[in-house]
């Protein structure tokens, strides 16, 4: 099975240009040369910065949680 280089060129585009815009926003530096790997890597720990422990689990606080948000958005709705 052969990759077609035009298609991962294409692919890499928009996975490239999102992790650049995650990282300007968290108002980190981006090379302008940077492969799309390394910029994946940085955006993702600049996406999780929550991670504790050896095992590398991520601790979400209470607050931030799917279901608190949701709940918070209902009371907001109702008042």
């Amino acid at each position: 099975m052969g990759s077609d280089p035009v298609a991962v060129g294409s692919a890499e585009q928009p996975i490239g240009a999102t992790a650049r815009a995650v990282l300007l926003e968290r108002g980190l530096t981006v090379e302008e040369n940077a492969k799309v790997p390394a910029l994946v890597k940085q955006a993702q720990k600049a996406r999780a910065p929550r991670l504790n422990g050896a095992d590398g689990t991520l601790r979400i606080p209470p607050g931030d949680r799917p279901r608190a948000r949701l709940q918070r958005a209902r009371r907001h709705q109702r008042l």
